[in-house]
């Protein structure tokens, strides 16, 4: 037998420590880490402060409008924390007078087919969750006066709230 081939007992458990025993993530101290493409970032992100360059992203003053579509927020150039301020955005901001007068008069007129117009779900995406309940107790005010005003467009509406 060659002596090259002969392996020692120490150089087996050495072997088998290399392959089983990985070390522990710098990031997260996850073993093995559960999030390689996050914690990646994090030490990119760490080793760009220690050498004193700027940050990837946009201070959130800066931002002006946000996008109103998807493939926008995938641009390379928005930051993933404006990516998810947009997302994950509340209703919390009115939307002017007019935006809820006009979904009121296209509700009222047209009924359950206006929500199938973009521009309705939109100003429905634009509204507050307090204007969105008063637009639906006007609706329900104005029940008797208009047709186009059902249980099936209240229901909707109401199940639009509660998301």
């Amino acid at each position: 037998m060659n002596p090259a081939t002969i392996i020692e007992p120490h150089q087996i458990r050495d072997r088998t420590e290399l392959t089983l025993g990985q070390p522990a993530c710098p990031s997260c101290g996850g073993n093995p880490c559960r999030t390689p493409t996050f914690c990646r970032a994090c030490r990119d992100a760490d080793a760009r402060k220690a050498r004193g360059e700027k940050s990837h992203y946009i201070d959130a003053q800066l931002w002006g409008e946000p996008a109103r579509d998807f493939p926008a927020l995938l641009d390379r150039s928005v930051s993933l924390e404006r990516a998810w301020a947009q997302l994950t955005r509340h209703r919390s901001v009115d939307a002017p007078r007019a935006t809820v007068e006009a979904l009121l008069y296209e509700l009222r007129t047209h009924g359950l087919i206006a929500l199938k117009n973009p521009n309705c779900r939109q100003r429905l995406a634009d509204l507050s969750d307090m204007q969105l309940r008063s637009v639906l107790a006007a609706l329900i005010r104005l029940r008797a006066r208009y047709v186009a005003v059902t249980d099936e467009l209240l229901i909707a509406l109401d199940r639009i709230r509660q998301r």
